[in-house]
């Protein structure tokens, strides 16, 4: 069951096991959303620079040509629906660990780490 299409009901009551991997799953699914958006933030840039060092545009400020180029309204879109995508792949993993915390399959520590620290 995918994370982000299970309620918390549903998450609290998955197997432990179930729920680690579903906390995995919506962890992933956060990060390759944000690298994407910030691929796109980059090429955002880069096509903003390239418009603004090859003065295209019939704005009078090299900067504003480059804000008002098609392609660029188009990039900057995509960077905010992705950011709103990153924002919600967040939640989806931040619930389902609160899910686990509250139901203690995730601890604060991890358990055996004070044991290596009085061997050492």
């Amino acid at each position: 069951m995918k994370a982000s299409k299970a309620s918390i009901k549903e998450l609290w009551e998955m197997e432990p096991i179930e729920l680690i991997v579903a906390h995995d799953e919506a962890r992933r699914q956060y990060a390759e959303t944000k690298f994407t958006r910030d691929t796109e933030a980059a090429n955002l840039a880069i096509a903003k620079a390239e418009r603004v060092l090859s003065g295209e545009g019939t704005a009078t400020d090299p900067v504003n040509a480059a804000a008002t180029s098609k392609a660029v309204i188009h990039l900057a879109q995509e960077v905010r629906v992705l950011t709103r995508d990153v924002a919600f792949r967040k939640i989806d993993a931040d619930t389902v660990y609160m899910v686990a915390r509250a139901r203690g399959i995730f601890a604060d520590k991890v358990i055996g780490a004070d044991d290596d620290d009085e061997n050492a």
